[in-house]
């Protein structure tokens, strides 16, 4: 009798295990994607819309009736996140286009949030820091209040920190 459940012990192992690997791939297989149809995709581009049928909306109720709802609106693309930066340098100017001759729109504290608008000017300026002599391009930025302008390299970051200026820098 002894050596009978010995026997059973290894098989009720491997049956258990079986099972543990079985439920692992169910459950694994539609989250890679496994499983998924592709006439079942949202739009995804900009100009593109969803077609009534490759939604699975055209269909008839049990009394015959076409139940078709139509998409209406575009889907638009997901707002894209630019690069958050911070102002190093307390009052910089927000100019209309990169260089010192350009008319200034904006002045920014110290701290404040701008995002990177993926721009760069092609150049680049030596300034005057007080402390040091910066030599950097200029930067495309959004502001808090959604003007857009340029702003020197040096007087942002992507993180927060103060950049030490002895005299007001050049570009003021």
């Amino acid at each position: 009798m002894s050596k009978k459940k010995k026997d059973l012990l290894p098989k009720f192992e491997m049956i258990l295990l079986l099972v543990f690997l079985l439920t692992i791939i169910i459950w694994v297989i539609p989250k890679c994607g496994g499983g998924s149809k592709s006439s079942n995709r949202l739009p995804h581009t900009p100009g593109e819309v969803a077609q009534p049928d490759s939604m699975g909306l055209n269909a008839q109720n049990a009394a015959g009736r076409d139940t078709t709802r139509h998409l209406v609106t575009e889907v638009q693309p997901k707002f894209s996140e630019h690069t958050k930066l911070y102002v190093t340098i307390d009052g910089l100017n927000v100019r209309t286009k990169p260089g010192l001759n350009s008319s200034i729109i904006d002045r920014l504290p110290l701290g404040e949030e701008v995002f990177f608008l993926d721009d760069v000017s092609d150049s680049t300026q030596q300034i005057n820091l007080g402390d040091r002599i910066a030599n950097e391009p200029w930067i495309k930025i959004k502001t808090p209040k959604g003007r857009t302008g340029w702003v020197y390299g040096a007087g942002v970051n992507y993180y927060k920190k103060k950049v030490k200026v002895v005299s007001k820098p050049a570009e003021e």
